[in-house]
């Protein structure tokens, strides 16, 4: 069960985002990005976009969907080179990581970092001084995400690595089974929203200080709160062992307990899938999500508001 109360309060005088709770932006996330307030943003949760993914690319509305990433944004020089003159000017910290990252890993790898920069450099900005970001992705990716991300959430602001760890059939003849996706969680600043989460003990455990020396009540009281969450998570399986895999909302819902309070502005900034939104509304949060892929309309939603224009920012 969650703690009720936080490190650190909301702040008193949150500005008002720029649109409606429940918006899915169905249009360029970057542009989508560019149009929202400064600080009205609680959580940012996502799936990062795969580095090999079909449904990854730097310009959708100028580019074909079938064509593989690197082949695309080979052919699109003059974005690349626009994406990098603008990581340079505005966190010249940004590219330094990326371009080491292409140095060792190649140019696939440098694209794919130059199109998270720009979209992090936003997502920064739009994050409250209380906020976090939490970045779900896999061993392909992780090292090098979280070096960008340390240069623009700042390095000491990182607060875990966290492990989603999952069982499946593998091959073992080269290596161990991959068997974990990694959530990179960064705080805004030192003022952000924790609540502490918490999980049964073991049997084992609960035995052994049921039977053991002590204070009484504090054990009762350490038994009824349960043990912290660790930053390795074997308690919540997905609703398939098989790639891909299916997260289930349970997932989600631990991030925006633990990260967010009720009434909190939860952002998916990759919206793939309606996990994210929906652990956000079983919470009593509210929630905006970006769809650059344009998914098909919940028709039985209907307080669910879609635009396919990018808010317009009202604060200069």
């Amino acid at each position: 069960m969650p703690r009720k109360s936080s490190t650190k309060a909301s702040s008193p005088r949150k500005r008002k985002p720029n649109w409606a709770n429940r918006t899915v932006f169905q249009c360029d996330d970057l542009e989508a990005l560019w149009g929202m307030d400064t600080e009205t943003v609680d959580l940012i949760v996502t799936e990062v976009p795969r580095a090999k993914a079909a449904d990854f690319h730097a310009a959708p509305e100028r580019i074909h969907k079938e064509t593989s990433f690197q082949d695309r944004w080979a052919a699109e020089e003059d974005i690349h080179q626009t994406c990098m003159e603008e990581i340079q000017g505005k966190l010249p910290a940004a590219w330094q990581a990326i371009d080491a990252a292409q140095a060792i890993h190649g140019s696939s790898m440098g694209a794919f970092l130059c199109f998270m920069g720009l979209r992090l450099i936003e997502m920064h900005r739009v994050l409250r001084p209380t906020g976090s970001i939490y970045l779900h992705c896999d061993h392909l990716v992780s090292h090098c995400l979280r070096l960008l991300a340390d240069a623009v959430f700042d390095k000491n602001n990182f607060r875990n690595e966290i492990a989603w760890c999952y069982r499946g059939n593998a091959n073992t003849k080269k290596a161990f089974p991959k068997r974990h996706d990694t959530l990179l969680f960064y705080a805004r600043s030192k003022d952000a929203t924790f609540h502490p989460q918490y999980i049964p003990y073991s049997a084992e455990k609960r035995r052994a200080m049921q039977t053991g020396r002590g204070d009484r009540s504090r054990i009762n009281r350490l038994l009824e709160r349960g043990v912290p969450v660790p930053d390795w998570w074997d308690d919540i399986i997905p609703v398939r062992r098989a790639l891909p895999l299916i997260q289930p909302v349970a997932l989600y819902e631990r991030v925006i307990r633990a990260s967010s309070s009720e009434g909190d502005m939860v952002l998916d900034p990759f919206c793939r899938h309606p996990l994210i939104i929906m652990a956000a509304e079983n919470l009593g949060r509210q929630w905006v999500a970006i769809d650059p892929l344009k998914h098909p309309k919940a028709a039985d939603e209907a307080d669910m508001k879609y635009s396919e224009e990018p808010p317009e920012r009202t604060d200069g």
